[in-house]
Order: structure tokens, then sequence, then C-alpha cells
């Protein structure tokens, strides 16, 4: 049918028909359709006269009821009046503007309250697509940059573990990689690059298992070992004496141990062979016949006998725990030459 006006549009809505009478003007109840008029909003009724559309809001006609249509003038007789009503229906679980920018962080400065749940769907990043973050594995996070996975984040009791999927795992400043490991050392990017610490930001202590390599990378650069302590209490061996202790401490760097040795006799009586005093190392190196290395006496009013003041010393022997009195004339000085007093002296030799 042609209309002159607004035509009907499409959507949901329901049409009635009534021819009307001479004089008319109320149009209700069933129509030629045997459809019964009804209607829930009157700003959603459309109505037409011989395909005029009217007026509502009391010009042409008044719609108020729900049920009927009541025009201002009464109708011709065989007029066709058409009446359309479009239903009216509710959206449910809807977002309006206000809540859509209170949940969701759409735009610049706006932020999200609550928890967005992807439930392991990947999370892209970047505008072409290849740089995202998924967590289809739970309690991982796998990190995809490039279109490459690189690595994942886990815990590992209740720290969190970076895991590299590739064989390295690096450490850039401004873009430039620094600092990398493969998984069994850390080493920088660049040989003899970077520093351990500054002078004013130092690290404490350090804590190592094995050597140091100081001023080159051969076997002859290698400082494996540094340690220093107290001697156990001891005695003279070969000694016999009312008092009879030896103390002292060491430092050991390297191979190289320098001991210092302090022996107190009184009350000697007597004793057997030749007296010796342990070593806290086992020396491992010989010089001439089987002397590794002497050292200087500090003190001594226990050994007085001519030769040992003037030629003598402590001599430590390779393989041999022990250190003596001895010179290059006599050897060993033996228990009769030892007497009440006290003995100070350091020894350096080597031991592994």
């Amino acid at each position: 049918m042609p209309y002159i006006g607004k035509s009907p549009s499409a959507g949901v809505r329901q049409r009635y028909q009534y021819t009307a009478t001479a004089g008319q003007t109320t149009f209700s109840g069933t129509d030629l359709g045997n459809l019964t008029l009804t209607y829930t909003d009157n700003n959603f009724v459309d109505v037409f006269q011989n395909g005029v559309l009217l007026k509502g809001g009391g010009t042409d006609y008044t719609a108020t009821s729900g049920t009927s249509v009541v025009l201002t003038t009464g109708a011709s007789v065989s007029d066709v009046i058409e009446i359309i009503v479009y239903d009216v229906f509710s959206v449910g679980n809807f977002y309006n503007r206000t809540d859509s920018d209170s949940r969701y962080a759409l735009t610049t400065g706006a932020t999200m309250s609550g928890a967005l749940d992807l439930n392991g769907q990947e999370l892209v990043l970047d505008a072409d697509g290849d740089t995202s973050i998924t967590a289809d594995t739970d309690d991982q996070i796998d990190i995809k940059i490039a279109g490459t996975d690189v690595g994942t984040l886990t815990q590992n009791s209740g720290k969190l573990t970076v895991n590299s999927t590739g064989s390295n795992l690096s450490f850039a400043v401004g873009g430039t990689v620094e600092l990398n490991t493969d998984g069994t050392q850390f080493y920088p990017q660049t040989d003899d690059s970077h520093n351990l610490g500054t002078s004013s930001l130092r690290f404490k202590d350090l804590y190592l298992s094995s050597g140091v390599f100081l001023g080159g990378t051969g076997a002859a650069n290698e400082l494996h070992d540094y340690e220093e302590g107290d001697r156990s209490s001891g005695s003279v061996t070969g000694v016999t004496a009312s008092t009879n202790t030896v103390t002292g401490y060491y430092t050991k760097v390297g191979r190289q141990i320098v001991e210092h040795i302090k022996v107190v006799l009184s009350g000697v009586s007597g004793g057997s062979g030749n007296p010796y005093i342990g070593l806290s190392f086992t020396p491992t190196k010989s010089v001439g016949a089987s002397l590794v290395q002497g050292g200087s006496i500090g003190m001594n009013t226990v050994i007085t006998n001519s030769t040992f003041l003037n030629t003598g010393f402590m001599g430590v022997y390779g393989g041999n725990p022990q250190v003596y009195a001895n010179d290059y004339q006599q050897g060993y000085y033996s228990y009769s030459n030892w007497t009440d007093g006290t003995l100070a002296f350091t020894v350096i030799y080597e031991a592994d």
C-alpha cells in the first residue's frame, strides 16, 4: 500500500486494520484480521487513515488506554484505519556506558576495577599480533615475542622463576645485552668489560666452592684456597715436662702457609729421640735433601746450644707434618738440648 508521509518501518511490530463507519472515532477490539488491538506505550504507535500518517498527542488522535485509538475527527464511511504497534522490550543484563567505563580501561587515563578473566586465552600485546602472553597451562605464563615462544614465568616454592626456552637467558640495559647465562655460568656480553660491585657499592660475602683466577686464565693464575685459623692446643712430642704447651695461628693463601708457633716448657725432666711440633697441614714440596722451608725465630730460651743459636732454625720437611729444631751441621737437636723456657717462631711451607 502506498503512503503519504512516513511509511511503517520494518521491525518487531503488529499491524491492525479497521474499516470505519460514518463518523466513527474510536477503534478497538478485533480488527479485520481477527487481531485484538493492544499496545504498551503510545510512543510506539503509528496511526494511518487511508495511508496518511496521523499526528498523535491529541492533534489527530489520542492513544492512552492501551486498547483503543480515538480520532479527533470522525472518519468517513469506508475509511481504512491502520494502526501499527511496535513491540516494547527490555534488554536483560546489559552495561550502559557508565558501567563499561568503570569496568574496562578503554580510554586514556581510565582505570578498571576487578579481575579480567581470560580463562587461558591468549592476550595479544602488539599491532601485528606476534607478541603475546598466555596462561593455558596452570600456574605458568607463556611469553611469545615476534612469533617465537621465548620463555615462561612460573614459581618455585613461592619464588618467581624465569625460564628461557632457548639455551641462554640475557639481561640488557638500554637495549644492549650486558649479561648472559647458559644455565651453568654467568658471563658478560664482551670480555673484560664489567665490574662486580663498585668502590662505593660493594657486595658483602662471596662464597665459592672452587678457585678464583687472578690476572689470567691459566692454572698458574688460580687461587684455589684462603684460610686462617688458630692451631689446636698441643705439645712438643719427645719432651717430658710438667708444662708442655704449643699454641699459635696460621694463614693459608693458595698452597703457601705461614704458621706462627709458641712453645712453653717448664719442669723438663727428659724425653726421647728428636723432639718435634706438629703442623696444621702436611707439607708437599722439598728443597735440597728434604727440607721444605724454614722460618724465623723470634724468641728462644728453650734450645741454648751455641751451634743452634748461631746456625739453627726450625725446619719443615716434605711429606712430614712436623717441624724440628736443626741446623745444617748437626741436623736434628735431640731432647737433651731442650730445657725450660719459651720458643716462638714462624715457619713458611707449602701444602695442597
